[in-house]
């Protein structure tokens, strides 16, 4: 008999905590629709506050994305743009797969936008994103957007080629490259996408245009960030001999300073995120964490030259 009382305690237990917890959630949740009923409120009313963390970092993540994406097909391009942002700040905050995975899919679909500064901005946003986020049915969203050359299509090939889809190789190389109506920046891109995909040739093409500019602060702003896109040793080769050069072909960070300095600086940041067992971490902000740039740069000389099997992260863009 006391057993018999004993479980029956148990299942009452288990009976309130349930309702208890169902209760709690679906507190939680009328919550969350308040505080995105609020936040549009105020936007449309023309108050651009920040998005609050308790709908970006809620518990019930799939159901913040379903709100946002309600907001995804208001008239108002900026409304949509929030939504966009938030869907986004979800994902990239999730530890859980599936979260960050769903995200990406309705990012895609974003780079559909009528308004090509939210499509723009939503294939941004999916930059930030790891291969694991997409999954068939993203990629096959994506092979879409790249038939159909949406705005800003150079970072759409650009994802291509960071997700490998090998089946699209004929298509840029038949329709991008091959056409004398694409810009030089889009088949730059479409160059890039092949590489990234590790078409030899293409590599080649890519890491000779590159070499026959003299390094500058323009060549190291703007084409050495391509070279690393490309995730290929032979790109990031040529860095490293930039890396271990004394040249000072760069301007000083300082404003007040007219003296040139060596542009192994810069490159050491382009290298630090992509290569793997990297002797320097970099800072939030995206800056080596060291108080001595001079020792830094011998140490990572030094590294390189110990190191000349390295391996490539080739996981993000």
């Amino acid at each position: 008999m006391g057993k018999m009382n004993n479980l029956i305690k148990t299942v009452c237990c288990f009976i309130l905590l349930a309702a208890v917890t169902c209760i709690a959630r679906s507190q939680s949740n009328e919550d969350l629709s308040s505080a995105f009923e609020k936040y549009f409120s105020e936007l449309k009313a023309g108050k651009n506050n920040p998005v609050p963390n308790s709908i970006t970092q809620h518990p019930n993540e799939a159901k913040a994305i379903e709100l946002a994406m309600k907001y995804s097909g208001d008239t108002l391009s900026m409304v949509r743009a929030a939504a966009y942002y938030i869907v986004k700040r979800i994902g990239i905050n999730s530890s859980n797969l599936n979260t960050r995975q769903s995200c990406v899919y309705y990012l895609i679909l974003a780079c559909k936008d009528k308004d090509s500064g939210n499509s723009g901005t939503a294939g941004e946003y999916l930059t930030q994103f790891d291969t694991s986020d997409f999954t068939p049915k993203s990629l096959d969203s994506l092979r879409s957007l790249v038939r159909s050359k949406p705005p800003h299509y150079e970072t759409i090939l650009k994802l291509t080629g960071f997700l490998d889809l090998q089946d699209m190789s004929p298509f840029i190389k038949e329709t991008i490259l091959a056409s004398a109506k694409i810009s030089k920046q889009t088949k730059w891109a479409g160059h890039l996408a092949l590489a990234r995909m590790g078409d030899t040739n293409e590599v080649k093409y890519c890491v000779e245009r590159c070499k026959r500019i003299p390094v500058s602060d323009n060549v190291v702003y703007n084409l050495f960030p391509d070279m690393v896109y490309t995730r290929q040793k032979e790109a990031l080769d040529y860095l490293i001999v930039v890396l271990n050069s004394n040249e000072k072909n760069c301007t000083s960070p300082n404003p007040d300073s007219e003296e040139k300095i060596l542009c192994g600086y810069r490159v050491m940041e382009y290298l630090a995120p992509v290569v793997e067992g990297f002797p320097l971490k970099l800072d939030i902000g995206g800056d080596l964490v060291t108080d001595n740039y001079e020792g830094a740069l011998v140490l990572v000389r030094g590294w390189f030259n110990n190191t000349p099997g390295y391996k490539i992260d080739k996981s993000k863009f």
